[in-house]
């Protein structure tokens, strides 16, 4: 089933677009590095702080961009991780609203835990954490349909399963370690203020005052 969601023209946020730049920018969701991580060039990864456990990377054709590129850009890391969060919004796009392919997670687990399986065209799932607006809208998409705040599994980067914060995930982990190596979060995430944590915050999903959506299947 792929849903389809609109957001209020009030509550849409929108961030510059840099006109200048020939090459579109995407990010990636990953573990917090260490200081000491480096790469060729010894200038280190340019990554912006989500977390204590997770970092965001800002992407160039598939390559993590280093702090002396950004600067050879002549650019902030806030614009273009604001950039490329603009860019996945454009690419999942479709007439109507954005994009969201989900399924029940039984088809990739073969668990009864409950849960939906997610998927946006145009980057990695784990992307659309990697940045608040992206976060916001689909953790709001996801907690209209699960009628409840959402907690999120991503073993992968490009795997997501959601369940309701409510449900029992200990299967659901379990399998995770089971059938990969080197989890992308090995712990469950939850949302807060647009960004993702590993522990929930005091009266999670009590907060949510949702927008508009609209679900519809895509023939």
């Amino acid at each position: 089933m792929t849903a389809l969601f609109t957001t209020q023209k009030e509550n849409t946020m929108t961030y510059p677009v840099l006109r200048s730049v020939d090459k579109e920018f995407t990010l990636r969701l990953h573990k917090t590095l260490p200081p000491r991580y480096r790469d060729e060039s010894g200038s280190g990864y340019c990554t912006i702080g989500l977390s204590e456990q997770l970092d965001a990377a800002i992407v160039c054709d598939s390559t993590p961009l280093s702090n002396s590129d950004v600067a050879r850009l002549g650019y902030l890391p806030r614009t273009l991780w604001d950039q490329a969060a603009q860019t996945m919004l454009r690419r999942a796009y479709i007439p109507g609203g954005i994009a969201v392919d989900i399924r029940d997670s039984f088809y990739l687990t073969r668990l009864a835990t409950p849960g939906l399986q997610v998927a946006v065209p145009g980057a990695p799932i784990s992307a659309w954490l990697a940045h608040p607006q992206t976060f916001h809208l689909l953790y709001q998409h996801l907690h209209s349909l699960l009628g409840s705040a959402p907690k999120f599994f991503l073993p992968r980067e490009n795997i997501l399963i959601a369940l309701r914060v409510e449900d029992n995930a200990t299967s659901l982990i379990h399998w995770g370690h089971n059938e990969y190596r080197n989890l992308l979060c090995p712990e469950l995430v939850y949302y807060s203020c647009g960004f993702p944590v590993h522990n929930a915050p005091f009266g999670y999903g009590e907060e949510l005052n949702p927008i508009a959506l609209n679900n519809r299947k895509i023939a």
